[in-house]
């Protein structure tokens, strides 16, 4: 497809249907560096997406860890959102690249790849659709550089609308338990099967960070999806504040849309706007978290623990 304009010649660019099984491979395998943090971020917000689209943010989105045997696991995310008729699942699953959420600043997702996440952690994921009275089952398998997505059976149910994701054969579980952290900030999560202390965690947001009772490593906030803050790319005074905040859970606030990720979502694009920004950011918290010090400092005490 060449446009001339006088003696230039201008070439789009496009994808030749026969490396799509290489793409599909890139975007199922070798995207994450870290697959089971991936898996439950993206699924999980996909599925809070689901919630805000569907109206439903009161309800909460349930993560369920099974042991079938010693060192065989399977996780479980349902949610109870909008739930996919065939057609949008068909537009949803089986289009590389197809999101409905690009104009919206209030979704999480934009990319239209965090569904591939699953197959990053195993070859067979498990895709339930609960819509308007009728389940429907797929299986969505990648063998080699092909994924394939079949619809095994059609049932009535009288379960909720939403979209439940299986993945099963897990023999190691911890880095999934270890993932859980990354969630922490989305308001109504459920993790049902395993002790955990996301379930009994406490938030509070202010102006520009919000706080954890969970000690938290990645330090930016966007939205509800936390992310790594590389502090060498920061003036003294920033990488200072880090540091002093590092064992806590006190995150820095942004609003989604406000800052550019990489397509894998784990980590930020760090242009010389984006530092800018991070920085104002970073600098207002620490001059709020100071005041609210300040004003907490001016009464007087009688007891050492408060």
């Amino acid at each position: 497809d060449i446009k001339v304009i006088g003696d230039i010649k201008e070439f789009k660019t496009s994808i030749d249907p026969k490396n799509i099984e290489f793409i599909t491979t890139l975007l199922s395998s070798n995207l994450y560096s870290n697959p089971e943090k991936s898996f439950i971020r993206e699924i999980v917000s996909n599925a809070w997406d689901s919630h805000v689209e569907a109206g439903t943010t009161d309800t909460p989105v349930i993560i369920r860890f099974k042991e079938i045997t010693h060192s065989n696991w399977e996780i479980t995310i349902r949610d109870f959102g909008i739930g996919l008729s065939p057609e949008r699942f068909k537009e949803v699953y089986c289009n590389i690249g197809s999101s409905t959420k690009r104009e919206s600043n209030e979704l999480i997702g934009g990319f239209g790849i965090g569904k591939y996440s699953s197959l990053a952690c195993t070859d067979t994921v498990f895709i339930t659709s609960y819509y308007k009275g009728i389940s429907y089952l797929y299986v969505m398998v990648k063998s080699g550089n092909t994924i394939t997505t079949n619809l095994v059976s059609e049932t009535p149910t009288k379960e909720k609308d939403g979209v439940e994701v299986t993945i099963k054969n897990i023999s190691y579980i911890i880095p999934y338990m270890k993932a859980l952290d990354s969630i922490v900030f989305f308001p109504n999560i459920y993790i049902d099967g395993i002790s955990n202390i996301i379930n009994k965690s406490k938030i509070k947001r202010f102006n520009n960070f919000a706080v954890s009772s969970v000690t938290l490593i990645d330090k930016i906030l966007l939205g509800n999806v936390l992310y790594p803050c590389d502090t060498e790319k920061f003036i003294p005074e920033v990488r200072e504040f880090l540091y002093n905040i590092e064992h806590s859970g006190i995150v820095v606030k942004f609003n989604i849309g406000e800052l550019n990720i990489t397509p894998n979502r784990e980590n930020i694009i760090y242009t010389k706007d984006t530092i800018n920004k991070i920085t104002d950011r970073i600098l207002a918290a620490k001059k709020e978290l100071e005041d609210l010090i300040a004003n907490k400092l001016n009464k007087d005490y009688d007891n050492l623990y408060e």
